[in-house]
């Protein structure tokens, strides 16, 4: 006959609520017993790793996940607050999946699906999770991201990036470019000494045009002065004359008026002044000659300064000079590359060590009885709350979990230090070789920029000089005319 064969053991959280609590030993399976376990490992599936029934209880106490299944209190429900549950902080919201793929999970999780063949059956699944397949699209931001649309309208992994800081499925790094060939050897002395014997800028002292003979004034200035010097004579004899002339006329208003004689004086004698200096030098010149040499020497003192400040500019050849300077700091920098290499080496050994860090820590899963009160139910909140690994425990993580008291928490906090002892006898990593690559990439770029600058430096030196030759060349012919046309206007104006 037939002979039948029970499993007299299950995983409490892949057990349908019907059998949670019950002795397996002598039951009867069936399919839809299996059903169950089987819309909980989809559920896991395709969100991420959390329970179906590992949610947020909003009573007060802990809620198991045994518990919550007897009490067919799914999570994600649609129907959840009714049963006071909702998802767990940080998760993929259902929402994002298919509506059919929805109504499945409610299916199998709610009591009507105890009854014979309740429960959506394996082909049922199938059919559902193709026409899933058939709608994911690739997000246009992350082309590592794809999701279901409808009935997401945009990324859900870039909405859980942004509100979490975790980015669920990141892009592949980059493939780096092939290296670049070798670059032709290179001798620094060699080219420190080609750039050493390119030819300064010829030594420039004092200013070109310089002479010591004096010229002499137009002979219109000297006219001209002539003529101011003896009208100044002349305007003087004539006030003292008048002067007198108003003393005498005012004698007797004086004698009676003593103070307004003496202002009566001063006023007949300005009077006089000013009406035989209009009369007898309204047709002389000299005044505003003098004035029109006086403003040419102003002129041609402001256009020699102009031209002189130019020519000491070249003169102390200041770009020959800051070109030689930079390429002394280039020859510098390059014989230090090889200490600056060497210290970003050590700079990512110890990033390495870092992340080697994160990543042991990340290696010690928690599994149920490593740690004493936490079995499976509770390993399930913990995931459900992100923390799968010692690189996810913290104090802050773990303390605000409902049905997680102080005794679990410093159980916790104790495993993963007990973890972190034994982080110092791991070895370092080598370095990769794309991490060797890229260091170095960097400084071959970085020396090979600097031989380029050390090499094309005799010529562009050379480069500067013939430019500072050349504007020399310019500027003396006009510093020597400034120097002459001011010598010119000094001497116009001193004539006076």
């Amino acid at each position: 006959g037939i002979q039948t064969y029970f499993c007299d053991v299950g995983v409490p959280t892949f057990t349908p609520p019907e059998l949670q609590g019950k002795a397996l030993r002598g039951l009867t399976r069936t399919s839809n017993h299996d059903r169950f376990g089987l819309a909980v490992m989809i559920f896991l599936l395709l969100c991420m790793g959390r329970h179906p029934f590992a949610g947020r209880y909003l009573d007060s106490g802990e809620m198991p996940i045994e518990q919550a299944i007897q009490d067919f209190r799914y999570a994600y429900s649609k129907s959840a607050e009714s049963h006071r549950m909702a998802p767990p902080p940080g998760t993929l919201p259902v929402q994002n999946l298919p509506t059919e793929i929805q109504e499945l999970f409610e299916s199998s999780f709610r009591k009507s699906g105890v009854a014979r063949d309740g429960r959506p059956s394996a082909k049922e699944w199938i059919e559902a999770l193709r026409k899933m397949n058939a709608a994911t699209v690739r997000c246009t931001n992350v082309k590592s991201h794809y999701f279901i649309r409808p009935p997401s309208l945009t990324c859900p992994w870039c909405s859980l990036k942004n509100r979490n800081g975790v980015d669920y499925f990141p892009p592949p790094p980059p493939v780096q470019p092939p290296p670049p060939p070798p670059p032709p050897v290179f001798d620094l002395a060699e080219a420190w000494k080609n750039i050493e014997a390119v030819k300064r800028p010829d030594s420039v002292h004092g200013i070109p045009g310089s002479t010591t003979t004096k010229p002499q004034p137009h002979p219109e200035a000297l006219e001209a002065s002539d003529r101011w010097r003896i009208r100044q004579t002349e305007e003087r004899k004539n006030a003292l004359k008048w002067f007198g002339i108003g003393l005498v006329l005012a004698f007797p208003t004086y004698a009676l008026y003593e103070w307004g004689g003496i202002t009566l004086l001063c006023i007949i004698g300005y009077l006089a002044y000013i009406t035989v200096r209009k009369v007898k030098y309204d047709d002389d010149d000299s005044e505003a000659l003098r004035t029109i040499y006086q403003n040419k020497l102003k002129s041609a003192e402001n256009a020699y300064a102009r031209i002189t400040g130019q020519w000491n500019s070249l003169a102390r050849s200041e770009p020959f000079q800051e070109m030689l300077e930079e390429l002394k700091r280039q020859k510098e920098e390059y014989q230090k590359i090889p200490k600056l290499k060497k210290d970003r080496y050590e700079k990512l050994k110890s990033r390495i060590r870092v992340d080697q860090y994160g990543q042991y820590l990340r290696q010690n899963k928690l599994t149920p009885g490593m740690i004493r009160g936490i079995g499976d139910s509770r390993i399930a909140t913990l995931r459900s709350h992100g923390i799968e690994s010692a690189y996810d425990i913290s104090d802050e993580a773990i303390r605000g979990i409902n049905g997680f008291g102080d005794t679990l928490v410093n159980s916790l906090l104790e495993w993963r230090k007990q973890v972190e002892r034994r982080f110092p006898s791991v070895p370092t990593r080598p370095f990769t070789p794309a991490e060797r690559e890229s260091v170095e990439r960097e400084f071959r770029t970085r020396e090979q920029n600097i031989k380029e600058k050390l090499i094309d430096g005799p010529q562009r030196l050379e480069k500067v000089r013939n430019e500072i030759e050349t504007s020399r060349t310019n500027v003396k012919p006009k510093l020597v005319e400034a120097k002459r046309d001011l010598a010119q206007a000094r001497a116009n104006f001193e004539a006076f």
